[in-house]
């Protein structure tokens, strides 16, 4: 599978938010400011390294952020295709657009976002320009997500937490508008890294594993799967799931008669994955192929544990509880009164004393999360944590937060 980066230097345009630029070639004429942008990035740390904003987080200059939240933002920057058959297809793969999307190539709109927490992907086969050398170019229009918030309804009944209304009909992060812990910082952005993805006609598209049942002999994985193929007829089609922990080994085929379904894995004297202060977190390598015969259609590979995990609780336990009125609307609650009652973790089989802190937003500025992932989670290890809260004000973190929480045995 072939991949073009669209990471590192593009520009970026912004002014008022105005209707009239609607396509990027009204762009030129828009009278708009002008300036280098990196991708992963947002487009308040574009402005500071212009030295068109100040340090946002000295002082009070986070408030100098509030007269660009009306602004719409223009990202563009050109291209070449490596040299590949005129039957090839593409896609644009965006792992974080910053919110209100329109992604045109060569003119050409080929996809619309409307979610800051999620992968996006775009088929622009049909709007390439395929020759060798020959430029391409991508624009992405970020509309203001605090105009588009004004757009809509709220009922008086309605209600956010912290009083930020805003945040209740648009994806972005909650913190974004401002909460207790954090500050005002609305954003836009290309946030996550963006590539060109050529569409092989054959993939094993999706992978889910858990773990049906652990006992005494072994365990049990149960997995779900999607395939997509070139084939016009799925006889003889088959899956081979090979993993891999230390000196364990297992391997299991199952024939598969469609592009989705799901089986369960046997696997003999399985190694488990533990929590911190339990045991090892030992991982399995997982490696699936797409097989017709003995021809490789597909591979893909993963990282996974093999853990059970339960929740055990009295009846009582968070029942006993009192709903006082509180202010703006809100409610809180006593503590369970009985302490009979109780709430625990169960990993294969052992109830777990629970160590754990509150994961918070890395930054104000998500495009720097991904150099500061590595060093948090250690923090968490340093201190013996066997389990993080992930905060929902927050964005949703990417694998590479949750293979390095797997293999410090972090849940």
């Amino acid at each position: 599978m072939t991949r073009v980066s669209l990471t590192g230097e593009w520009q970026l345009a912004h002014g008022p938010e105005n209707q009239a630029v609607l396509h990027p070639d009204h762009l030129a004429g828009a009278g708009f400011e002008s300036l280098p942008a990196q991708v992963p990035g947002n487009v308040e740390l574009d402005l500071e390294r212009a030295g068109i904003l100040p340090d946002p987080f000295y002082a009070a200059n986070i408030r100098t952020l509030r007269p660009y939240e009306t602004h719409e933002w223009w990202y563009t920057r050109t291209f070449t295709l490596p040299e590949r058959p005129e039957v090839s297809q593409w896609d644009v793969v965006f792992e974080g657009l910053d919110t209100l999307a329109t992604v045109w190539v060569n003119g050409v709109e080929v996809g619309r976002a409307e979610n800051q927490l999620i992968e996006h992907r775009f088929d622009v086969t049909h709007a390439l320009r395929r020759q060798p050398g020959q430029p391409n170019q991508i624009a992405v229009r970020l509309s203001s997500a605090l105009n588009a918030a004004r757009r809509f309804h709220y009922d008086a009944s309605a209600v956010s937490g912290e009083q930020r209304e805003e945040g209740l009909f648009i994806r972005k992060a909650p913190h974004v508008w401002g909460w207790d812990i954090m500050p005002r910082a609305v954003s836009a952005g290309i946030w996550r890294p963006v590539w060109l993805e050529e569409r092989a006609p054959n993939a094993i598209e999706q992978l889910y594993y858990w773990t049906a049942s652990v006992g005494e002999q072994g365990a049990t994985l149960g997995v779900r799967f999607q395939v997509r193929t070139e084939l016009e007829a799925l006889d003889g089609l088959r899956l081979r799931f090979s993993g891999q922990c230390g000196d364990h080994c297992f391997t299991f085929e199952w024939p598969i008669e469609f592009i989705a379904g799901g089986c369960r894995i046997p696997v003999q004297d399985a190694r488990l994955w533990w929590p911190k202060g339990y045991g090892q977190p030992n991982l399995y390598t997982v490696t699936a192929t797409l097989l017709q015969g003995e021809r490789v259609l597909a591979e893909r590979t993963d990282r996974i544990g093999i853990r059970s995990l339960e929740v055990r609780r009295t009846e009582r336990a968070g029942q006993a509880r009192s709903a006082r009125p509180a202010a703006e609307g809100m409610c809180r609650w006593d503590e369970p009164a009985d302490p009979a009652s109780h709430f625990v973790f169960v990993v294969n089989g052992e109830p777990i004393m629970v160590k754990g802190a509150n994961w918070v937003p890395l930054d104000a500025f998500h495009s720097r999360d991904a150099e500061r992932v590595e060093r948090a989670v250690g923090l968490f290890d340093d201190l013996g944590c066997n389990m993080i809260r992930c905060w929902g004000g927050n964005v949703y973190e990417d694998h590479a937060f949750f293979d390095r929480c797997d293999e410090c045995g972090i849940m």
